[in-house]
């Protein structure tokens, strides 16, 4: 699964290499991951074009200059991205990950995207118990490619 900046994707080739000039770089997995009987998933962050827009309040935190306010605004970003995670395993009956290896779920993120996989990762002990279990059988590893500059000035 790949978060980053282009609208949400089923992930083919020919979808892949449509969304954004800039993943052009991922083109390689998706042509990858078909010989290797493994799924791609793209997903947007929140508010980018094609993605779910933020309301009102949750442009309100990002607005706030308390850093309350901005936590609490990374924690649900985190939460959603957990609860994406979860439901898409539930959904394609995903295989957990195993002794050996195989199966599991590897979280990609580039550029601003690794600023939602860092609220993800930085919440989890919060999550409910049962969220946190789910993620435990499926997480197999998380990849942070490229964090844009400007993603390190706000965390």
């Amino acid at each position: 699964m790949a978060i980053h900046s282009t609208p949400v994707n089923q992930v083919t080739k020919q979808s892949f290499a449509n969304a954004d000039r800039t993943l052009a770089n991922f083109s390689r997995i998706v042509d990858r991951a078909k010989h290797h009987g493994i799924r791609a998933v793209s997903l947007a962050r929140r508010d980018y074009a094609g993605s779910t827009p933020f309301s009102e309040e949750e442009l309100e935190q990002l607005r706030s200059p308390e850093k309350v306010a901005h936590l609490q605004f990374f924690r649900d970003r985190g939460h959603e991205i957990a609860r994406f995670i979860a439901a898409l395993a539930d959904k394609h009956s995903l295989p957990p990950m195993s002794a050996n290896g195989e199966g599991g779920i590897c979280v990609l993120s580039w550029s601003l995207g690794v600023l939602t996989m860092n609220a993800f990762i930085n919440f989890f002990p919060i999550y409910p118990s049962n969220l946190q279990a789910c993620l435990r059988r499926y997480l197999k590893s998380l990849v942070a490619y490229g964090m844009h500059e400007f993603g390190a000035t706000l965390i």
